[in-house]
C-alpha cells in the first residue's frame, strides 16, 4: 500500500494542536497509539500513518513508557499535566508529559532543541528575587518587581499581572515591557479560556502557552473513525481559538503564556507574558516561574491580611 492509500484510510479529526511538540494518544494499557499529531514526522522523524502501526514503546522506548506509566499512577494525573521525566529521538530530546482525559492516557512531547532558551534561573537568582519580593513595602511593589524579575527570567518582551475583575476580565495592575510593545498598564483585557468559578476551578489547565499564531496547526488523525476523540483541555498543545487570535493580533503579540494566580485556593488573577514574534520556553525556565508565582500568592495572602 502507498504512502498515498495510506493516508486515505486515516481519519482526520476537527481536533488541532500546536506545532511546538507532538501529542500522541495511546490505548489505556500504553500500548498501540489510537491517536497520533500530523506533525510527528516532522518532530519525531515518524509519519503519523506509521506512527498509528507501531505500539508506544516501539516509539519512545520501553524506559519512557515505564515513567509515563508512572506519572499516570498518580492521583492528580486526571486533573493536571506530569512531568514524566525525558527520552531521546533521534538524537534530540524531549521532555515527556502525561495525563488522563475522558479515559484516554494523553502524551505530550516537547523537543528541548525548538526553545528559544535563556538559561533557568540559578538558585541565588531565584533566593534574590523571592527576598527582595518579601522584603519590598507595598503590594504594588511587590508586584511590580516580580514583573520586572519574571521578564528576566523569561526574555518575553511584557509580563503583567492581571487582576480579575469578572468572570472573563482582568484589570493589568503591573507591567514590565520592552520598548517592542505597547502599555497595557492601567487596561482590561480577556482572560483566556475563562469563565470559570471564582474558586478557581475549570475544565482548562492552570498554563496557557501559544507558541506562535504564524504556524499552522496539525490535526489529530487515527485509523480508527468510529473512536471519538479525547478533549484536550488540559494539553498544553492544544490549538487556539479565534476569540483568543483575534484579541492577541489586535495588540501586537504573535506569543503568549499564561498562569493562573490563586489565592487561598481562589482564583485571584493571571500573570500573563507576551512576545511580538515565535516564543516557548524551556520546562526548567516554566518551573522556576511557578515557584515565583506561588510565593507571589502567598505574598499577596500575607499583605492583604495587613490590610484589614
Amino acid at each position: 500500500m502507498s504512502r498515498e492509500q495510506t493516508f486515505a484510510h486515516l481519519r482526520s479529526s476537527s481536533v488541532q494542536i500546536q506545532n511546538f511538540g507532538v501529542l500522541l494518544v495511546p490505548d489505556r494499557c500504553l500500548d498501540k497509539v489510537v491517536w497520533c499529531s500530523a506533525n510527528s514526522e516532522e518532530l519525531l522523524g515518524i509519519p503519523s500513518y506509521e506512527a498509528l502501526q507501531l505500539s508506544l514503546k516501539e516509539i519512545i522506548g520501553p524506559a519512557a513508557v515505564h515513567d509515563i506509566g508512572n506519572a499516570l499512577s498518580l492521583s492528580t494525573a486526571l486533573l493536571q499535566r506530569e512531568q514524566a521525566g525525558s527520552t531521546v529521538l533521534k538524537e534530540q530530546r524531549f521532555t515527556l508529559w502525561a495525563h488522563l482525559r475522558d479515559g484516554w492516557p494523553l502524551v505530550e512531547l516537547e523537543p528541548k532543541a525548538s526553545f528559544e532558551r535563556p538559561p533557568a534561573p540559578t538558585f541565588d537568582q531565584l533566593h534574590s528575587l523571592l527576598t527582595r519580593l518579601e522584603r519590598v513595602e507595598g503590594l504594588d511593589r511587590c508586584l511590580g518587581d516580580a514583573v520586572v524579575g519574571l521578564r528576566h527570567f523569561t526574555g518575553f518582551e511584557r509580563v503583567m499581572v492581571c487582576r480579575l475583575e469578572s468572570d472573563d476580565c482582568g484589570a493589568v495592575i503591573a507591567e514590565a515591557r520592552g520598548p517592542e510593545l505597547t502599555s497595557l498598564l492601567g487596561s482590561y483585557i480577556p482572560i483566556a479560556e475563562h469563565p470559570v468559578s471564582r474558586q478557581g476551578h475549570g475544565p482548562y489547565s492552570g498554563l496557557r502557552i501559544i507558541g506562535s499564531l504564524c504556524e499552522p496547526e496539525s490535526p489529530l488523525v487515527t485509523p480508527k473513525p468510529d473512536v471519538k476523540p479525547p478533549a484536550l483541555a488540559l494539553a498544553l498543545l492544544r490549538s487556539v481559538s479565534s476569540t483568543d487570535r483575534a484579541h492577541l493580533r489586535s495588540i501586537g503579540v504573535s506569543a503568549l503564556m499564561s498562569f493562573r494566580l490563586s489565592v487561598r485556593r481562589r482564583l485571584w488573577g493571571t500573570v500573563e507574558f507576551h512576545h511580538g514574534t515565535s516564543r516557548t520556553v524551556d520546562p526548567d525556565v516554566r518551573a522556576a516561574v511557578e515557584i515565583v508565582l506561588k510565593f507571589l500568592a502567598l505574598e499577596i495572602a500575607r499583605r492583604s491580611d495587613n490590610l484589614e
